[in-house]
């Protein structure tokens, strides 16, 4: 007999941040380095209503997931922009598809047409998240570039920061659980 399961609104708290973890120059032909934050980069900063403390860009938003995190969609607010070696990367529309760990997001290349792409994948290890009936939690876990990811990247600056399938960034957040409104009866 298959089991239910419910889904809960789930609002994500200002504490979701999304931390670059390279240091790279565009231009310098993908010089890497291992530690740090973006200064070598040019900048990366929220957009949009995202905000940018440091290395690490917030972006709240508010959708559904299950309480067994095996499906849902969480639609961020605002995005992120690249910049260096004056061009534009910007992310924007980013959304989490909880049931198959991957993230869409529109891409644009120095203000050109947005285009919707498979942007990261990412996996779910019971070492790096909590649930109660209330929340979800997740320590530090990795983001990593998808094929079409690393392609906005080498079509806007010549170079990927890294290879399709590495870690692009480490992500951590809260989802705060609320029951749904049932419909009112007259």
């Amino acid at each position: 007999m298959p089991q239910a399961r419910s889904t809960w609104n789930a609002w994500t708290s200002h504490s979701c941040c999304a931390r670059w973890t390279r240091n790279w120059q565009p231009g310098a032909r993908a010089r890497r380095v291992r530690q740090g934050g973006c200064s070598r980069f040019g900048s990366y900063t929220g957009t949009g209503g995202a905000t940018t403390n440091g290395t690490c860009v917030t972006m709240p938003g508010t959708g559904t997931i299950s309480t067994d995190l095996l499906s849902g969609e969480i639609p961020a607010q605002g995005g992120m922009r690249f910049a260096g070696a004056n061009h534009k990367l910007d992310v924007t529309n980013l959304r989490l598809h909880i049931g198959s760990r991957t993230t869409s997001a529109d891409v644009s290349v120095d203000g050109g047409p947005a285009t919707n792409v498979d942007f990261l994948h990412y996996t779910l290890d019971p070492t790096k998240y909590s649930v109660t009936p209330t929340t979800v939690s997740t320590k530090p876990m990795p983001l990593n570039l998808t094929s079409p990811g690393r392609n906005a990247f080498t079509t806007a600056f010549a170079a990927s920061p890294v290879e399709a399938g590495q870690r692009l960034f480490d992500f951590s957040g809260e989802a705060k659980f609320t029951k749904p409104s049932l419909p009112s009866v007259s």
